[in-house]
């Protein structure tokens, strides 16, 4: 596929991929014909040839011009089965194509599976060829799929996750097949209900030479046509869209430069939009203060001083709800939360490494539907960084395990101190919010108190300095509690106690439950009792939960890591798509 993805220099955007899903004939020439081992071979050797063929055409199949192709690059999903199967994965292996497996079991047991015929699925010879495939340095996946005991719900399982992980569907069919409860007809129907263009080969034994023909179903269409005629190639959001990173001769990019330029990209423009939110969020409630302050001192005044009090209350009212609404129409909240989303997600797919794991929690999560086409691609590009794994590891799993934990979660830059750092940080401001809005209240009550006795019940020795700070107090009565409402609205925007609650309960996650510092009186208290040498009584057994990095440490196996790390990257992902989704729509009010 070298030829169709080729990148030259001015590619604007990140490679995206292009899932190429598949099935077909188990029995590519008709078996009531008892054709010869050799005869097949020579049939599917030719099959191979002419399905190498049609994906080399294939971007010109779907359209794509030759911009789109520099920024796509392919990925077969197949089953391993006899015929058709494995035909496609000669064609992906001869074309350098990745691909992932499918298998309705494990190897072992689909391997000596039985046909509902009674007869093995595979003869020894076929076992032998695709165990040989199955090792091949472009499988970058090997997923099993289902765990039912129901041959036929095994190989719906499979096509339906087929459908799922593809964008097109190319199927290869023996004319006059007969169509199987979970066979390569289930698979077209459920890819065109769920919108997914199929190819549909169907092939003819004209004298040992495969004579294809070759149809589009499109959803929509009432009839197959001869050529595609549309299709919607996955897309970059639009936030990603001045990133470029260029493929290498055709291949898919290496996950750590497409992962760092993610993480570099989203970081630089979440912080941007971070600061320009909190500095708008400042000056919106500030210049509202100012204005009610102007507002109350233009009633002071009288003359030519009222008209530039007014005019520098227009002025600050006007700031205001300038900056409010450049913040609403330039939806600046929503693409620092997806700037960030975006780099913790690159943070999370770096931090798995080698490890050859599938990342399910990408779409196990609520991500925007947007980010998708991101989400297939990285996995597809960890799969394949990561597929020598399957046959040789790198690295020991306990190394990885160390690096994971020391660079992940631990030290000065890890997910631990972060939580931890944010969390003491989103606490103080909230106090402090919080304190403004409990002085600014009380303040409020007491002026107004205050101005209340004044006009109500003044004695009469006091009447004269009493009523020459009556104005102060109407002042104050009117700007404290907008204050107040200052206060809260700034801690509003800013989501300061879901973040301490938040980065709190990820603290204990990650560590266990920290030991609270005790108050003054507390310590008082336990001071005398030691004096007094009164007996503590005694504390009930502790039920709460290990923290995740003890249990990683203490991981016996690699399953076990493998296991913990997911859940890890799951808890630590899902935080922050929550915070997505709760900051997306939050704004000054």
């Amino acid at each position: 596929m070298a030829s169709h993805a080729h990148a030259t220099a001015g590619s604007p955007n990140l490679p995206l991929l292009i899932s190429i899903g598949f099935a077909g004939s188990r029995h590519l020439l008709d078996p009531a014909l008892n054709p010869s081992p050799a005869a097949v071979q020579s049939f599917e050797d030719q099959l191979t040839l002419q399905l190498k063929d049609i994906l080399t055409e294939l971007p010109s199949s779907l359209g794509l011009p030759a911009a789109q192709e520099r920024q796509h690059f392919f990925c077969g999903i197949s089953q391993l089965a006899i015929g058709a199967d494995q035909c496609f994965t000669r064609a992906c292996q001869a074309l350098e194509i990745p691909q992932r497996l499918f298998l309705p079991l494990p190897w072992d047991a689909y391997s000596r599976d039985i046909s509902s015929k009674g007869k093995p699925d595979f003869t020894p010879t076929q076992k032998a060829a695709a165990a040989q495939l199955l090792h091949s340095p472009h499988i970058i996946q090997q997923r099993i799929i289902s765990r039912t005991d129901d041959r036929g719900a095994r190989f719906e399982d499979v096509n339906l996750e087929i459908v799922e992980a593809s964008d097109v569907i190319i199927s290869l069919v023996r004319a006059q097949a007969t169509a199987k409860p979970g066979g390569t007809q289930h698979l077209i129907d459920l890819a065109i209900k769920r919108s997914r263009p199929v190819l549909e080969i169907i092939v003819t034994d004209q004298g040992g030479v495969p004579q294809l023909d070759s149809q589009w179903h499109v959803p929509g269409l009432q009839v197959p046509a001869k050529k595609l005629p549309h299709f919607r190639p996955p897309t970059l959001p639009h936030d990603l869209e001045k990133i470029t990173l260029l493929p290498a001769h055709g291949q898919p990019p290496a996950i750590a430069a497409y992962t760092e330029q993610l993480k570099t990209f989203g970081s630089k423009e979440s912080q941007k939009h971070s600061s320009f939110f909190k500095k708008a969020a400042l000056i919106i409630i500030g210049t509202h203060l100012l204005a009610t302050a102007a507002a109350v001192l233009a009633m002071k005044f009288n003359g030519t001083l009222v008209q530039i009090i007014l005019g520098i209350e227009l002025a600050f009212l006007a700031t205001g709800y300038l900056i409010h609404h450049f913040l609403h129409t330039t939806h600046a909240v929503m693409h620092w939360a997806f700037c960030r989303l975006v780099a913790e997600l690159a943070r999370s797919v770096r931090a798995i490494g080698e490890r050859q794991v599938y990342l399910e929690y990408l779409f196990s999560l609520p991500f925007p539907t947007s980010l998708r086409p991101i989400l297939r691609t990285l996995n597809t590009l960890h799969l394949n960084s990561t597929r020598t794994q399957l046959q040789l590891p790198l690295k020991g799993w306990s190394q990885l395990r160390d690096i994971y934990i020391s660079t992940r979660l631990e030290g000065k830059n890890g997910q631990l101190a972060f939580y931890k750092r944010e969390a003491n940080k989103a606490k103080t401001w909230l106090s402090r919010a919080q304190w403004a809005f409990t002085v600014s209240s009380l303040g409020a009550f007491f002026v107004s108190a205050l101005k209340l006795w004044i006009n109500c019940d003044c004695p009469t020795f006091l009447t004269h300095h009493a009523y020459s700070a009556n104005s102060t107090c109407g002042f104050l009565a009117i700007l404290l509690p907008v204050l107040a409402v200052g206060g809260l609205s700034l801690a509003a925007a800013l989501d300061l106690e879901a973040r301490a609650h938040t980065f709190e309960d990820m603290v204990i996650f990650l560590d266990g439950p920290q030991e609270k510092k005790k108050s003054w009186w507390q310590k008082l208290i336990a001071h005398l009792r030691r004096l007094l040498k009164i007996e503590k009584p005694p504390e009930a057994p502790s039920t709460a939960p290990i923290g995740q990095i003890p249990l990683l440490k203490e991981a016996s196996s690699e399953r076990e890591f493998d296991k913990l790390m997911l859940e890890t990257e799951s808890r630590l992902l899902g935080e922050t798509v929550n915070w997505f989704s709760r900051r997306s729509f939050t704004g000054v009010a």
